[in-house]
């Protein structure tokens, strides 16, 4: 498995992509479920999933998983979060 490393400057710009999906007038965002503003975050973070390197799945239901497996395919020791 390669280090992680981290470009603070591409976050940042990631973040500010990623929130300006469903911006309201009034300075929120509202990405309600199977809306296209829901899709195109979604498209989005995928996206970014593969640029990384990230085998990319998603469920029956929508879960997305970014499946980075370790030395010779191996699976073990994985780490996962999701909300």
């Amino acid at each position: 498995m390669r280090p992680a490393s981290l470009d603070e400057g591409k976050l940042l710009a990631q973040l500010r992509e990623m929130g300006a999906v469903g911006r309201t007038p009034e300075g929120g965002r509202t990405r309600h479920a199977a809306s296209d503003e829901d899709g195109e975050a979604r498209d989005l973070l995928v996206r970014w999933m593969r640029e990384v390197g990230l085998d990319v799945r998603v469920d029956r239901i929508g879960n997305i998983f970014g499946i980075l497996a370790g030395e010779n395919g191996r699976l073990d020791g994985a780490c996962m979060v999701g909300s």
